[in-house]
């Protein structure tokens, strides 16, 4: 797959009109082929990625040659087919969930979860457990570099690493956004909620109401599906 895929995955986005439906076509099989391994869709997610960014890249005037009719949604079209013929999500959906983390700025890859939250759902024990893993893992901001990125007085470098800082921190975040409110409902998740759907009295409280969470509509920032 890895002569063919990254070549299936620029006739997908970029072949013209009559070619496309085999490209499609040839790239679902690849992709339903190899299912189950984690690896080879990361392959198709930075195939998709490096995409992506030389569009991006023409359209700053930085390069020339991609045409206007690239459309990376094309691809991400197919994965609700394919994610009908997996199997086993728990093999995918761990290694994809540290190329997030890996990659936190790559919103290719926010995309294309959101195009399978309800596979998320199904393992929401895994997704929880490595994103609470990750955010205990990170260490604080120093008080001083942030305030002298807020008033724009430290050098690009530290700019830079300030704006990789705070995608780091959103990451996590941003996966808990891809999941439906149906997770958070289930009130016997001791990854949610601990110990406290052991309590008698605290459970009698929570079942009382429908536990909802309220979230900042990242939608526009990285083009979520949902």
């Amino acid at each position: 797959p890895s002569f063919v895929l990254p070549a299936l995955v620029h006739l997908v986005c970029l072949s013209e009109e009559k070619a496309r439906p085999a490209a499609s076509e040839a790239l679902f099989r690849v992709l339903k082929h190899h299912n189950q391994k984690p690896e080879v869709i990361c392959m198709m997610l930075d195939s998709l990625g490096n995409l992506s960014q030389d569009q991006a890249d023409a359209e700053a005037g930085a390069c020339k040659g991609k045409g206007s009719n690239f459309d990376c949604n094309r691809v991400l079209r197919l994965i609700p087919e394919w994610s009908k013929t997996v199997q086993d999500w728990n093999a995918l959906i761990g290694p994809l969930i540290d190329k997030m983390f890996a990659e936190p700025s790559n919103a290719t890859i926010v995309r294309f979860l959101s195009y399978i939250n309800e596979q998320l759902a199904e393992a929401a024990d895994v997704v929880l457990s490595r994103v609470v893993f990750q955010m205990k893992g990170q260490k604080g901001i120093d008080e001083d570099f942030f305030s002298r990125w807020e008033t724009k007085t430290c050098p690009s470098d530290d700019s830079m690493r300030m704006q990789q800082s705070l995608f780091e921190r959103l990451c996590p975040l941003l996966i808990v956004r891809l999941l439906p409110l149906r997770v958070f409902n289930d009130l016997n998740s001791s990854v949610v909620y601990g110990q406290l759907h052991n309590a008698p009295l605290m459970h009698g409280i929570f079942s009382s109401f429908t536990v909802t969470i309220q979230v900042v509509p990242l939608n526009s920032f990285c083009g979520l599906k949902i």
